[in-house]
């Protein structure tokens, strides 16, 4: 699936929402989810599944960082039940990409940020999160487009690190990679 293949999901024109239509299946290890009763894929299985897809996504991103050295962040939003919180791409830019990959698996690239303003543009998606879904725990991982002179699989590194948050039970707050001890 190429980049152009995602299907434009928001109404608004110059809002850039895109839906991977995909259906989760699978039951879940973890065992806030089994309570839950969700079909809810885990991390790995998420990485297996939308490995490609993510890459194929930032891959402009990343073009743009190497020729303009425009930096970008990639951040993965993983609810621990489904959630269509895809109305919250309102508080992302024209320049940005918040992708639906499952109804509990959102990716958002923040075009012109690093780590810290990275944090600061989620802020918003974050709080009104937890207005709205006060008893629902979410994991939400980023990094920078940078660090992939550093390692080149810049999309199983951000997996792998969302897999330990999940591990560790961070939740609620937003981890930069390579940070969940």
């Amino acid at each position: 699936m190429s980049y152009y293949d995602f299907c434009i999901y928001a109404s608004h024109p110059y809002l850039k929402v895109y839906k991977v239509s995909t259906q989760g299946s699978g039951n879940s290890s973890q065992e806030d989810l089994k309570k839950k009763g969700a079909n809810i894929l885990p991390v790995k299985a998420l990485q297996k599944k939308h490995h490609i897809t993510v890459e194929q996504l930032i891959h402009p991103y990343i073009y743009r960082f190497d020729r303009y050295e425009v930096e970008s962040t990639l951040l993965f939003f993983y609810l621990s039940e489904e959630n269509d919180v895809s109305d919250f791409a309102s508080y992302t830019r024209v320049t940005d990409s918040f992708v639906m990959l499952e109804k509990y698996f959102y990716c958002i690239v923040y075009e012109g940020t690093d780590i810290e303003r990275g944090i600061k543009a989620v802020h918003n998606i974050v709080n009104r999160y937890k207005r709205e879904y006060r008893d629902s725990k979410f994991y939400m991982n980023i990094i920078s487009i940078r660090k992939r002179k550093h390692r080149e699989d810049l999309v199983a590194y951000l997996f792998d690190s969302l897999e330990q948050t999940v591990q560790k039970q961070k939740s609620n707050t937003v981890i930069t990679a390579g940070t969940t001890d």
